[in-house]
């Protein structure tokens, strides 16, 4: 990602909308609120599929370094949200995270 497009992005997260990480991958019709965190450093990380909701203050992560004092590394896993999944407020999903739905019922598993 360019100095440029990082700037806008920037610019668009300080108006309150939402700055989209590069590689994210983005189904059709899909709402992202303002205050919504993607995060940066593994966007390519990231699945949201069609007609997915994901609502303010909701921070979405890839990585967790809270492992790495203990064993040295960070821990890394792709988060899947599928389609027609709503996200409420200020939600934390964490990394390994795969949420979709089954009939009626939104299903969440750990990868």
């Amino acid at each position: 990602m360019g100095i440029k497009s990082m700037l806008l992005a920037l610019r668009r997260a300080w108006a309150g909308d939402p700055a989209i990480p590069h590689g994210v991958s983005i189904g059709k019709d899909v709402f992202i609120g303002p205050g919504v965190i993607l995060d940066w450093a593994f966007g390519h990380l990231i699945t949201i599929a069609d007609e997915a909701t994901i609502v303010g203050g909701t921070r979405v992560l890839c990585h967790d370094a809270a492992s790495f004092r203990r064993l040295g590394v960070t821990w890394c896993a792709p988060v899947a949200i599928g389609k027609r999944v709503y996200i409420g407020a200020d939600a934390l999903i964490m990394p390994g995270v795969r949420a979709w739905l089954r009939g009626t019922s939104l299903q969440v598993s750990l990868q």
